[in-house]
């Protein structure tokens, strides 16, 4: 039985808008700042963390991929491999 692999996403970089990306996050800056005397650990993860990746997916078009079909490797697995039998 074969455990069931969760869709991964693929970031396609080349095709960003990095100029927006890189505007909307300096816009960010001056509001990022404020929150500066919260801890570096509290920041990463309550601020800065989700508005980078809110940015991403905005700005840089992504695809899903299903994990049925990049399991090509298990199933050349399956047939043994030459350490196998050793």
């Amino acid at each position: 039985m074969r455990k069931k692999v969760p869709p991964r996403t693929l970031w396609q970089y080349k095709k960003a808008n990095y100029d927006q990306l890189r505007d909307e996050l300096n816009n960010y800056r001056d509001e990022f700042a404020l929150l500066e005397s919260s801890g570096t650990e509290a920041l990463w993860t309550s601020s800065f963390k989700m508005k980078l990746l809110a940015l991403m997916r905005a700005h840089i078009p992504q695809n899903s991929i299903s994990g049925d079909k990049n399991n090509k490797m298990d199933n050349q697995g399956s047939q043994g491999s030459s350490k196998e039998k050793r």
